[in-house]
């Protein structure tokens, strides 16, 4: 039995009374001398604050249970999302390398290899992120930057590994 339920001894109007009372929406103890002396034998202040803290308590999981939904809908659409960059990533890294193939010089590109490979390493560090994996080893790594084409076409192929 609860606080807030009929209590023994309790009479069917005392307990009509204290309902009201507890399902009033500003809680005021009655100023008539009887109700106040019935209000004050059956504890109505302290059965409604367990009461109340029921159901705060109940709310509190409802909303962490909520947060909780709504992260995981946030994380799977990001994780689509980062998938998506890491995807548009490996393919302009593709055209540079065909445009690179079919121009003189090398030079005929709408991305940069390094922001390809940028692109890429932030799509992976937060994949992993949202998978709860390590994104930063303590062994040295290699500047993106002072890769080659194919070293990095490699480094993507070894974070897609470790992504998943």
């Amino acid at each position: 039995m609860f606080a807030w339920d009929r209590q023994d001894g309790e009479t069917e109007t005392a307990w009509k009374a204290f309902v009201e009372y507890r399902d009033a929406p500003a809680r005021r103890l009655p100023r008539d001398p009887d109700s106040l002396k019935m209000a004050r034998q059956h504890a109505w202040v302290s059965r409604c604050r367990a009461y109340d803290q029921h159901w705060d308590e109940f709310r509190q999981e409802d909303l962490k249970a909520r947060i909780e939904r709504a992260n995981e809908a946030f994380a799977a659409e990001a994780l689509d999302t980062c998938y998506l960059m890491l995807s548009a990533a490996k393919q302009e890294l593709s055209a540079i390398r065909k445009r690179q193939d079919n121009s003189p010089d090398g030079s005929a590109k709408l991305m940069s290899e390094k922001d390809a490979m940028a692109m890429a390493e932030r799509a992976i560090k937060t994949i992993l992120l949202l998978q709860g994996k390590p994104t930063e080893r303590s062994e040295v790594t290699t500047d993106i930057r002072d890769m080659s084409l194919e070293d990095l076409e490699a480094k993507i192929a070894q974070l897609e590994r470790l992504g998943k």
